[in-house]
């Protein structure tokens, strides 16, 4: 019961713990006939909260066996404002969150022209806009206006001038904001739309014809939660005259954190009134006595922890469900249980993976990103096209991907297709956009129906839809407004989406996600037509397209029933009779405090903006609730491990000291798949597909035999790549992975062009400027022809790099040109070629070395025919027909003394061009280039002095071997160094359990 129980206008109502507060608003919320419910609004953070007080409703008037129920509107601050704006007449539209960023990004850029400001301090970019927006809001909120912002900050600020060099930046930063917020409001009232702030002042001029004329505040002030009320709302509500009645719900906790004083601020004159429980414990909670905090057995020293604590987060929730199955068994399921966590995610997806392994039910109510869902990751793909012109790696992912289907000629473009396509690509090192694609297979393939094992209508019909999708995407990048750039991408989107099918499980979520992707691209479409429709660049469309969708939740489907995740604030209005606290370590509990990214704390606190200290209390306030929230037992859980960091447990824990406590102690039985199928004994009932697998499993050889060594069999002869053997003689694994079972090397993601462009582009470069040179009637680089050579490999360099987007084409400008702080590759190739000396008379470019070739063995003893294919990226001929052999390496250098590539390319242009010349053509020099390496641009066979004779036959029988072990089939996982296995792309796939194999050569370092 409240009491005292006269009416007022205006209550606070006090509440001794989160199960009284929760039962106050039932109170509150069913007090009096049905009816009288319709003019009741209950403010709520979250709509999580909102679902978890309605199930409280519900579950409290069905065990009083009420006949008639009608819920209250229960609403957050947002469907607060929308429901006021409704209620005003003549009230114009509500700005979305969409068409506010793209105004404001309008009046950035109108504040950054005014003549006397001298532009903007930064590169307006939509992440930067959207901090500008919050600042703008915040400000507002706070009752503070844009000249009162400016004139303390100023007033602050010109203090300081002519001591802090940042005073004067900070003063042309305020300067800045100001102009924006200014034109960002003739810019809103132009528009004929408000945002919350215009409504504000709409609402106090005209009062509104209120359908809700209760009000219950079950919210805390912004201090205490980020999703809390602020001033103007507290404000607002004090002087909305329709209010009949106004009632604010909170703890002690929150009460003597700050809450009550601050209130009395707001609502001056606020009058306090007290909930407590019926006596002798039939209150409405049912169960007066407080909860039992769950912790651990003592330790060897006695002590008992008041935290379970695990070694990563997906074991901590292991930890969990084993608790919640041991309760079960013991004839406790129907208990109601929550899983709480401060920060929703990871946790919201692993713990919906660890409950299905242990098929436990489960319900959750928190929104997730959309930018995380596939359909949403689909737009990605699409955005990568666009911003490389259709580039071979961004269409190829395209045309991979199981939601897109792209037919030509009535045909689907399926993986054989694309991977057909890459191959040609990658064998003509093509570097251009799609639109090139059609006749670069056709030049490869000729009038051949099919090349090295590749078919040419696979390929062609590959190329034919990359360059129809690239086609389709060039108005994202032409277009005269940006309206209809987002449009095209959209259009590009519906035209080429492949549906789940009818049975799919996922079909469902499928649907909403794509209707909230497309739905947010119609929005940004409509904003940009609206009020900003000038055109965008790419990376300024890919950059506000990702803005917008990474700002979106989706709130997918879920079961009902089971375990509740719940984050923290929500559950306080849930029912439970256990709870487990997740996540209790420093770097999640409690919230380090938000700040905005302009300004500091200190400047700020003339704005009146709230001490960290109130959030500190605010938040341990909270926690202390929260350990009082179960009906029964509460458990602490934490991890150790994030990552491969140390994480300690969080400072609020010592807030349990002094609770109740019983021990429990782990259950041990196996619970998850990998514990019950790896047991002696197979479990039974398993379904027919796992049980399949399980005998397989156990019926494997011993780990000794030969096949978990990396034996497969022998293998027929074949032509091999020489920089394929050389992936072998890195780790003969590596090498099984790529050529013989066709996988392809997970690489990561990276801004910019990915290594093989960026590898292709430099080859194509060095190729056609040593092609001109030699044209030019030039032979030998020398310091006196230098400058000439770098002004036409700069010109060639400024050509190739015209299709490359803005930054990258600056960034590889920068890598191949240099700058004033460094020299670029160009000349660094240059000046080597330049102190070796020696007469030029030939250069043999991207020379392919293919057929037959006698190889050294046992010392020269013997000879190994192996048929070999490749390409050697240069090779220069001396006047006394003397070679220098040379291999391009994006990165660094391989080690010279384990790589063959390099000598194996050596020893077959020597015997190829003696065949061929019919005179002796040694090999004077031969070496990689590295173009990554900063440091050492070379890495060269034997000594700069003498001819590497010995080094290239040395690699000969090398490259023999290996062509030995792979025809024997002996692919162990045993790379040169352990360290490769950090970096290596097929970590994935790799056994890493298998024992080490003998070392072939001390060389080997088995892992």
């Amino acid at each position: 019961m409240i009491t005292p129980d006269v009416p007022r206008p205006r209550r606070l109502i006090r509440t001794r713990d989160l199960r009284g507060f929760r039962d106050a608003l039932v109170d509150l919320t069913t007090a009096g006939a049905p009816v009288e419910a319709r003019r009741r609004l209950v403010l709520v953070p979250t709509v999580a909260a909102g679902e978890l007080l309605r199930q409280s409703i519900e579950r409290q008037a069905l065990g009083a066996r009420r006949p008639a129920l009608l819920l209250p509107d229960i609403v957050t601050r947002d469907g607060w404002l929308a429901r006021l704006r409704d209620a005003l007449p003549g009230a114009p539209p509500l700005l979305t969150p969409v068409e506010r960023v793209v105004l404001f990004e309008a009046a950035a850029g109108e504040a950054a022209r005014r003549p006397r400001l001298g532009g903007a301090p930064f590169t307006i970019r939509p992440g930067l806009v959207g901090a500008m927006v919050d600042l703008y809001d915040e400000l507002r909120r706070r009752q503070r206006t844009v000249r009162r912002f400016a004139r303390t900050l100023f007033d602050q600020l010109r203090v300081e001038l002519g001591m802090d060099r940042g005073s004067e930046g900070l003063i042309h930063q305020t300067a800045f904001l100001g102009f924006a917020f200014l034109a960002y409001e003739r810019a809103m009232a132009r528009s004929g739309r408000i945002d919350e702030h215009a409504l504000r002042q709409a609402l106090l001029r005209g009062q509104p014809a209120l359908t809700h004329t209760h009000l219950v505040v079950a919210v805390a002030d912004h201090p205490a939660d980020p999703r809390g009320l602020w001033p103007v709302d507290f404000d607002l509500i004090g002087r909305l005259t329709g209010l009949a009645q106004v009632d604010v719900v909170m703890t002690d906790e929150t009460h003597d954190a700050g809450l009550r004083a601050r209130l009395e601020l707001e609502l001056p004159g606020i009058e306090e009134a007290r909930y407590d429980p019926a006596p002798d414990g039939a209150g409405p909670a049912g169960v007066a006595a407080a909860p039992v905090l769950v912790v651990p057995p003592a330790d060897a020293d006695g002590v008992t922890p008041l935290v379970r604590v695990s070694r990563d987060r997906e074991e901590e929730l292991r930890d969990v469900v084993r608790a919640i199955l041991a309760r079960a068994r013991a004839g406790d399921a129907a208990a109601p249980v929550a899983l709480v966590f401060h920060r929703p995610l990871p946790y919201l997806y692993l713990a919906g993976q660890v409950l299905r392994d242990a098929r436990v039910p489960f319900e959750a109510f928190d929104a997730l990103p959309l930018a995380s869902e596939p359909y949403a990751a689909l737009v990605d793909l699409l955005l990568a096209v666009v911003r490389t012109d259709g580039a071979r790696d961004a269409v190829s992912a395209l045309l991979r991907s199981s939601l897109v289907r792209v037919e030509v000629d009535g045909h689907a473009v399926d993986l054989d297709d694309v991977a057909a396509l890459d191959a040609v690509l990658a064998e003509r090192r093509a570097s251009s956009g799609a639109a090139t694609f059609p006749g670069e297979v056709a030049a490869w393939f000729g009038d051949r129906p099919r090349r090295r094992g590749i078919d040419r209508d696979r390929a062609a019909r590959a190329a034919a839809a990359a360059a129809a999708v690239a086609a389709e995407l060039t108005p994202c990048r032409t277009a005269d407004r940006g309206s209809d750039q987002v449009r095209a991408l959209a259009a590009c989107l519906r035209r080429h989406e492949r549906a789940p099918a009818a049975d799919d499980p996922w079909i469902e979520r499928h649907r909403r996600a794509r209707a909230a992707v497309l739905g947010a691209l119609d929005a940004l479409a409509d904003a940009f037509a609206r009020h900003a429709d000038a055109a965008r660049s790419e990376e300024a469309l890919v950059a506000a397209v990702r803005h917008v969708l990474e700002a979106q939740t989706f709130r997918p489907r879920r079961d009902h029933g089971g375990v509740q995740l719940v984050d923290a604030m929500a559950a306080r209005f849930g029912t439970f009779d256990h709870t487990h606290l997740v996540g209790l370590v420093e770097t999640d509990w409690p919230d380090r405090p938000r700040r905005t990214i302009f300004y500091t704390s200190g400047l700020l606190t003339a704005l009146s903006w709230p001490d960290e200290t109130d959030q500190t209390r605010a938040q341990q306030a909270a926690f202390r609730d929260l350990l009082g929230l179960a009906r029964r037992t509460t458990t602490l859980h934490a991890f150790e491990l994030e990552g491969d960091g140390l994480v300690a447990p969080s400072p609020l824990v010592e807030f349990a000291r002094g609770l109740p406590v019983v021990t429990g102690a782990p259950d041990a039985r196996p619970t998850f798949p990998d514990e019950t199928l790896t047991r002696a004994r197979a479990p039974e009932g398993l379904e027919p597909g796992v049980a399949a697998w399980l005998d397989l499993r156990r019926r494997r050889p011993p780990i000794v035999e030969p096949a978990y060594a990396g034996r497969v069999g022998p293998r027929a002869p074949e032509t091999y790549r020489v920089s394929r053997v050389d992936r072998y003689v890195t780790c003969p694994f590596k090498y099984f992975a790529e050529s013989v079972l066709g996988l392809d090397e997970e690489r990561p993601e990276m801004a910019g062009l990915t290594p093989l462009e960026r590898g292709t582009l430099l080859h194509e470069i060095f190729e056609r400027f040593y092609r001109d040179w030699a044209a030019a009637g030039h032979g030998t680089i020398t310091p006196a022809t230098m400058p000439e050579a770098l002004a036409r490999f700069a010109d060639l360099a400024h050509e190739a790099l015209a299709h490359v987007p803005g930054p990258d084409r600056v960034l590889e400008e920068t890598r191949l040109l240099g700058s004033l702080v460094g020299r670029g590759v160009a000349e660094r190739v240059f000046e080597l070629e330049a102190d070796a000396g020696g007469q030029v008379a030939d250069r043999l470019l991207e020379f392919e070395l293919e057929g037959p070739f006698d190889f050294p063995k046992l010392g020269g003893l013997a000879r190994r025919t192996v048929s070999v294919r490749g390409k050697a990226d240069r090779i220069d001929v001396f006047a006394n027909g003397a070679l220098r052999v040379v291999d391009y390496k994006l990165g660094r250098a391989p080690d010279v003394k384990a790589s063959v590539q390099i000598g194996v390319y050596a020893y077959c242009a020597e015997a190829h061009l003696t065949a061929r010349d019919g005179r002796p053509h040694p090999v004077r020099e031969a070496m990689y280039l590295a173009f990554g390496d900063d440091r050492h641009l070379e890495g060269r066979l034997g000594r700069a002095s003498e001819p590497p004779t010995a080094e290239v036959l040395a690699a000969a029988e090398r490259f023999a071997r290996a062509t030995e072990a792979i025809e024997a089939g002996e692919f162990p996982p045993r790379p040169l160094r352990a360290m490769e296995c950090q970096y290596c792309g097929y970590a994935g796939v790799c056994r890493k359990e298998y024992p080490p194999a003998p070392e072939d050569d001390e060389a080997a370092e088995p892992v």
